[in-house]
């Protein structure tokens, strides 16, 4: 019985250790004790899916009725993996509080706001090289940063505008930082629309960070495969989740 036991806890325990080592961990650390006490720290991209993805209707429909166009499915994106993966990837970074922009003609100035921390700022438009993106405005803005990000040795940050978030009225700009090195609070630019006057609440996702290891990479051309010109007609061979039942490997981000 006892070396029944015995063996019984070894298992556990290479278990736990397997599992240790499959799993990595990525540290979030409050800025300051007020950040830490009233501050949502970023979250598990899975938590903040958006709701234009949540009520979009698994087929493609007109006033409710299935519409099949020819020689195609009426799946929509909801059927799609990839961009479910790309919407649960990572961890978003959420706005600390409600901001508020409006017209400067009016009030002198761009953005208001009540609360008694740094939340925007801003940069010349020099220093993002004058690349404002196509209908935002030229001067680009910072979202102040209130959580330290420390991933694992060898882990850097991939830090980008929400994947999918097209409906916001801002563009967060993409950098990639050595986490695991480099553990202090990160600035975000961004970029505001032209003319936008509104208020965007607390809450409001304005950044996905993705981890990512650092390799040495070296690419090579390989030679035409007859093979892959049939590689769709073979993806078309079931209907329904053929990619997510044959080739899709889970991903999990807590």
């Amino acid at each position: 019985m006892f070396y029944k036991i015995k063996k019984l806890v070894h298992k556990f325990l290479l278990w736990c250790k397997v599992k240790s080592n499959l799993t990595k961990v990525i540290n979030f650390r409050a800025g300051n004790e007020k950040v830490s006490a009233i501050m949502q720290p970023p979250l598990p991209a899975a938590k903040c899916i958006p709701d234009w993805y949540k009520n979009l209707s698994l087929y493609v429909t007109d006033n409710g009725n299935p519409i099949s166009p020819e020689g195609n499915t009426n799946l929509t994106a909801k059927a799609c993996v990839p961009v479910l993966d790309a919407l649960t990837t990572g961890y978003i970074v959420t706005l600390p509080c409600d901001i508020i922009f409006v017209d400067p003609k009016e009030y002198g100035h761009r953005v208001i706001w009540e609360v008694s921390w740094d939340v925007i700022s801003s940069h010349s438009p020099a220093q993002m090289g004058n690349q404002a993106p196509d209908g935002y405005e030229s001067r680009p803005l910072k979202w102040e940063g209130n959580w330290e990000t420390i991933t694992p040795e060898g882990y850097s940050i991939l830090i980008t505008h929400p994947f999918y978030r097209y409906d916001l009225p801002f563009i967060t700009t993409t950098a990639i930082v050595d986490s695991d090195k480099f553990t202090r609070r990160l600035n975000l630019p961004f970029f505001i629309k032209e003319g936008f006057v509104g208020t965007i609440p607390k809450g409001t996702p304005i950044a996905q960070m993705i981890p990512i290891k650092r390799e040495t990479w070296e690419s090579t051309v390989l030679p035409y495969d007859p093979k892959s010109d049939h590689s769709l007609d073979d993806l078309k061979t079931t209907i329904f989740r053929s990619y997510k039942t044959r080739w899709w490997n889970k991903k999990t981000y807590r």
